[in-house]
């Protein structure tokens, strides 16, 4: 039977987050995504200080940026910290084990490894066609989605969490030197990698919950899809800021 689900619409985020609702991870995912919303705006603000500085503004402009940018980095941090407790709080309950289980069940019995490979192709076909996007910082999100990927495809569930949470502790401590994630990545900002990482641990670990899920590749496939392309210009935006 053909797919008729209407997937391909702006409600594609709503889409996804009532997906990682079923899993008890909702709420994670929403403050992941948050927590990146305001560290993008902390090296905008800081970004902005800079210029404000090169450009003569006086320092009252200069500290207004500088104050806000720290500002948000702090509660960045204080964010990232909280998502981490919160994924420890969740796989720490007693039905993490079952669902981790039965997802790896559907993973295994539908093929799940070549859904994920021809995922992570699609998006690679698609960042082709991003057109600010730098050939550097397209390869990197390229790699990120194969780590995301061969992780998920070896650990399951368990892995794609534990994936996010690496993450979000290397955006901890990021954030909490001097640069304040505004560290030099040839040429891309160590910012930039921190969201586009989280942003593929959270597609791929979608795609293994959308497995266990009834007519979820059907229906729910390209929400994904869309989603993360949304979350990743984000992420791309930081440079340019």
């Amino acid at each position: 039977m053909a797919c008729d689900c209407a997937t391909r619409d702006v409600a594609a985020e709503a889409k996804v987050l009532d997906l990682f609702a079923t899993a008890g991870l909702r709420e994670i995912v929403e403050q992941t995504q948050e927590a990146n919303r305001v560290m993008i705006e902390s090296i905008r603000h800081l970004d902005k200080a800079d210029r404000a500085a090169a450009l003569g503004f006086g320092e009252d402009v200069v500290a207004l940026h500088r104050s806000a940018g720290e500002r948000a980095n702090r509660w960045c941090r204080q964010q990232f910290e909280t998502v981490i407790e919160a994924i420890d709080n969740r796989v720490g309950r007693d039905d993490w084990s079952d669902l981790v289980a039965r997802t790896q069940h559907e993973f295994d019995a539908h093929e799940g490894r070549l859904q994920l490979e021809d995922a992570a192709a699609e998006l690679r076909a698609r960042l082709l066609d991003v057109d600010r996007l730098p050939p550097l910082t397209a390869g990197r999100a390229a790699s990120l989605i194969d780590q995301a990927v061969e992780r998920v495809a070896s650990e399951g569930l368990s892995g794609g969490m534990h994936l996010l949470r690496e993450n979000l502790e290397n955006g901890v401590k990021v954030l909490s030197a001097p640069e304040m994630g505004r560290q030099e990545a040839s040429p891309d900002q160590v910012a930039v990698d921190i969201c586009l990482a989280g942003v593929a641990a959270i597609c791929i670990a979608a795609l293994i919950i959308c497995g266990a899920a009834y007519f979820c590749w059907c229906c729910y496939f390209w929400a994904i899809m869309i989603s993360y392309f949304v979350a990743e210009g984000s992420c791309v935006g930081l440079l340019y800021v």
